[in-house]
C-alpha cells in the first residue's frame, strides 16, 4: 500500500488518521510495519505555470471529441497524468 495526502484543513487530516488506524491492524497482522513520513509540501510548479498548464488542458478539452464524446479539462488532465507525462 503506497499513500500520499496533502492536508490543508482538518477534514483532510481526520481523514489521514481514518486510513493509518483502518490499514496499521492488517499491516501488522502480516508482520509488516507502516512509515508515515510528514514534511512540507513543495509544489513542482508555480502559479504561471499551473494557470497555462490548465489553460492547454482546456483548449483540449473544447476541441478535442474521442468517440462522439467531449470530456472535462479536469478528465484530460487525470488521463494525461496516468498515461503519459510521467516518462
Amino acid at each position: 500500500m503506497k499513500a500520499q495526502f496533502l492536508i490543508h484543513n482538518e477534514a483532510h487530516a481526520n481523514n489521514v488518521n481514518a486510513v493509518i488506524k483502518n490499514n496499521w491492524p492488517a499491516m501488522k497482522a502480516k508482520g509488516e510495519v507502516l512509515e508515515v513520513i510528514l514534511q512540507p509540501y513543495k509544489s513542482s510548479r508555480n502559479n504561471e505555470q499551473n494557470k497555462r498548464l490548465h489553460a492547454m488542458l482546456q483548449d483540449i478539452a473544447d476541441q478535442v471529441w474521442h468517440d462522439a464524446r467531449q470530456y472535462s479539462m479536469e478528465v484530460w488532465k487525470e488521463f494525461l497524468n496516468r498515461n503519459s507525462w510521467a516518462a
